[in-house]
């Protein structure tokens, strides 16, 4: 897992880019034949933590493609 070990500063990514690129290209795969609450459960079983280090939740793969743009 890629997680940075303090805080960033207000407005800061939660993550290094890495971990947006992996969980980016990981969600493009998903999303063709998968729901949010699918994609969640999966990002969960292997391990991913949702950039705030929780785990994911339907809203936050929403949030998460439309923040980044997918």
């Amino acid at each position: 897992m890629l997680n940075q070990p303090a805080r960033p500063g207000f407005g800061k990514p939660l993550m290094v880019p890495e971990y947006y690129v992996q969980i980016r290209a990981y969600l493009e795969s998903l999303r063709p034949t998968k729901t949010y609450n699918q994609m969640a459960s999966l990002l969960n079983s292997t391990g991913y933590r949702s950039p705030a280090g929780k785990p994911w939740v339907k809203q936050t793969v929403a949030n998460f493609i439309r923040r980044t743009s997918l």
